[in-house]
């Protein structure tokens, strides 16, 4: 009933969603690109929330306890998290292990993460010397999943060399 798409860009996916009915918080720190999916999103009467996240600094509480503004870990914390065409940059651009994208992502995460992975075959990826990050594979990053999911369902993607995967939770945490 709820996604958050992290590094949502323009929200095409989001609109997909929010036409099906899931009430979806899009972030991404384009902000331009958030701007423009506002003003598309109010124009449509869509049910998204476009916000300006950073997700490597994701806001911490405020006030006192926390209790005046929920870190963004509890207050952006939905049923589906979707990230996709971004763990490569997280990696590539920002030096993050797979350990650190995980750890970050999952406090996100209610039931299901739907992530993409890229390959380092991948045209974009190897403009980036993925040769310098030699655990860079889909089967490392699987392996990280499965520490945190108990289901991990790969799809293939339209575009080649990239993939899909859908992580579920044993049991829906709140």
């Amino acid at each position: 009933s709820t996604l958050l798409d992290l590094g949502s860009n323009r929200g095409w996916f989001s609109q997909l969603a929010a036409r099906q009915g899931v009430c979806v918080i899009a972030s991404d720190v384009d902000e331009p690109a958030i701007t423009k999916l506002y003003h598309d999103a109010r124009a449509e009467h869509l049910g998204i929330l476009p916000i300006l996240l950073d997700f490597k600094y994701p806001e911490p509480g405020f006030g006192l306890r926390n209790e005046m503004f929920a870190p963004a870990i509890k207050r952006f914390r939905s049923d589906m998290v979707m990230a996709l065409a971004l763990v490569h940059h997280l990696v590539f651009k920002h030096r993050l292990n797979f350990e650190q994208i995980i750890a970050g992502l999952s406090p996100f995460v209610g039931r299901h993460l739907l992530v993409e992975f890229i390959a380092p075959e991948d045209r974009y990826v190897r403009e980036w010397n993925p040769e310098r990050f030699p655990w860079y594979s889909l089967g490392r990053f699987q392996a990280v999943l499965k520490r945190e999911y108990s289901s991990i369902t790969p799809f293939p993607s339209n575009l080649e060399h990239r993939t899909l995967l859908l992580c579920e939770r044993q049991a829906f945490e709140t």
